[in-house]
């Protein structure tokens, strides 16, 4: 959208025209795309695959559920747990969504329905490795195991390791679902490993 200022110099009016771009200042999405309500479960179909035949899988074997809140710091966090661990200890603050890291004893921004496409931050930085978050193009829809979703907010999580005669790049990509939460990630191989790339589907998405 383009506007106008008039300006005024020495009796001549001058039309200096500002190019805004909508998008840009309007990129809050509506809905919450990562939503933490009580007795919410999300269950996934995990496949990934290797060098050796046996470590190819895909059956539904992830379970998150939502399973109640705590404060760290002053701050309120809910904790979703998976079958095994603590899967995500995160709380929304606006169109920011944060997550605790328990190892590092600090928090990182994992989510921002308001940040425009083509933009990033980084969320985590230490002497080797970095991990910056680009938001990619927001999708109308998306099907997933045969269930079609709406509203797709798409993060691009890059992890550089930058020492060693092995530095190498990390790609995750991650799809949000409004009202629903994250219904599928993909990651590619790691390098110099045998691990040739996973995927995490959501199958069953139940909230009361």
């Amino acid at each position: 959208m383009k506007n106008y200022l008039r300006v005024l110099i020495n009796g001549i009016i001058l039309f200096i025209f500002i190019s805004c771009d909508d998008g840009e200042t309007n990129v809050n999405r509506h809905g919450d795309f990562y939503p933490m309500k009580a007795n919410t479960t999300w269950q996934y179909i995990s496949e990934w695959s290797c060098d050796y035949v046996e470590c190819d899988s895909d059956y539904p074997n992830w379970f998150q559920y939502v399973w109640g809140d705590t404060v760290i710091q002053g701050k309120t966090y809910t904790i979703v747990r998976g079958v095994y661990d603590v899967a995500k200890i995160a709380r929304r603050e606006g169109s920011k969504y944060y997550e605790w890291d328990v190892y590092n004893n600090q928090e990182y921004l994992f989510l921002d329905t308001g940040t425009p496409p083509g933009k990033s931050w980084i969320k985590h930085e230490s002497e080797y490795w970095k991990t910056e978050i680009f938001v990619t193009i927001p999708l109308g829809a998306l099907n997933v195991k045969g269930e079609e979703y709406r509203d797709i907010m798409v993060m691009r999580e890059v992890t550089t390791y930058k020492g060693g005669p092995y530095s190498y790049e990390h790609v995750t990509s991650r799809y949000y679902a409004r009202e629903i939460g994250e219904i599928l990630s993909v990651s590619p191989g790691v390098p110099y490993t045998y691990f040739n790339g996973s995927k995490f589907s959501l199958y069953k998405y139940e909230s009361q």
